[in-house]
């Protein structure tokens, strides 16, 4: 049988699931080959974070604020009715 090898034992969740990392199969080969979970972790967090980070310095040094208003921005009022709920 094929086996998923990963970076790093700490990754390892079992047989049958997995932590998505840079350099894992896309999840159909994972199902292929038997696993069952993908886990994004903290991955879409720390990605998220990670341009937060670069918006907010971008800010700063250049005053646009042009670019913090992009087609895939969130709309005020449905984060404003997040903290409502």
């Amino acid at each position: 049988t094929a086996s998923i090898r990963l970076a790093h034992p700490a990754q390892r969740l079992g047989r049958w699931q997995r932590l998505a990392m840079p350099g894992l199969p896309a999840a159909e080969e994972l199902q292929s080959l038997g696993a069952r979970r993908l886990s994004a972790g903290v991955a879409i967090w720390t990605a998220v974070m990670g341009e937060a980070l670069k918006l907010g310095r971008d800010f700063v040094a250049r005053g646009d604020s042009a670019a913090l208003f992009t087609p895939d921005s969130l709309k005020g009022g449905w984060v404003n009715g997040l903290m409502n709920a």
